[in-house]
């Protein structure tokens, strides 16, 4: 593909077919393009190389296709993640921080009202924060830099790496402390599952999902105890109380699965 393509264009797909290259500047390896130019030698005649690389580009554009139908390109918290961004100060809006306030309550610091987030919000996008940015961006060359002079450690070659976003934001606290409550919440956000959680942080944790002891737990199950498991508390474990009705609840299923 030539240029960039926006992924969260909705027409993004005539956009690909826009982008595309050339045949002859398809990736396909140089064996079969030295075969494809050297076409009489090898007895192919023009209208099957034509066909080839239609079916080339066919092919690709169906693995587009495909990712593009598998990425969460409409999943409304990575859209509104962005908030996040120390980069993209003014260009979020209010609303992307609502919407993390409401869907996931447990975001707001203890005793903090949703208010004050807010409002230190906007007090974070009137902060000027530019020489927090370029102190990052200082870090980063300087890492560039180092590895450069010291080419023969085993991290020569390596590409210096951004400073993280929750680094940035433990950065803007030291220098405006009144925005310690949002950075909690910014921080919060960026510990979402993202929507391969399944796969990546379900099977971190969970060796085995499926064993002769619980062959009904699913993944949506697993990942919901362990978003229960992971939500701060405000009691100790030494000092928490289960009822007996919830305790009955409890042992009621256990029991049934031991019959069957």
């Amino acid at each position: 593909m030539t240029g960039h393509v926006d992924l969260l264009n909705p027409n993004i797909f005539s956009h690909v077919v826009l982008f595309q290259k050339a045949g002859e500047d398809l990736l396909i390896g140089m064996e079969a393009k030295k075969m494809l130019l050297n076409g009489k030698e090898h007895h192919l005649r023009d209208c099957r190389v034509k066909e080839f690389y239609a079916d080339v580009r066919l092919y690709f554009e169906t693995v587009v296709e495909h990712l593009l139908k598998k990425l969460p390109l409409e999943n409304s918290v990575l859209k509104n993640a962005i908030v996040t961004d120390p980069h993209r100060q003014m260009e979020v809006r209010i609303s992307q921080l609502e919407y993390f306030l409401l869907q996931f309550t447990v975001l707001l610091p203890k005793d903090v009202p949703m208010d004050e987030i807010l409002e230190q919000f906007s007090k974070y996008q009137a902060a000027d924060i530019k020489l927090i940015l370029e102190k990052a961006k200082l870090e980063k060359e300087k890492q560039e830099k180092k590895k450069q002079e010291d080419k023969q450690s085993e991290s020569s070659g390596k590409k210096a790496q951004d400073v993280r976003v929750d680094a940035l934001w433990n950065m803007i606290t030291s220098s405006f402390p009144d925005l310690v409550d949002l950075a909690s919440v910014m921080k919060g956000i960026m510990t979402i599952p993202h929507s391969s959680a399944p796969c990546e942080r379900l099977f971190s944790k969970v060796k085995k999902n499926v064993t002769d002891q619980r062959s009904c737990l699913s993944q949506e199950t697993t990942q919901a105890l362990l978003v229960l498991k992971s939500q701060p508390r405000g009691v100790l474990a030494g000092n928490f109380e289960i009822k007996d009705s919830e305790l009955q609840a409890l042992k009621s299923p256990y029991r049934l699965s031991k019959k069957t």
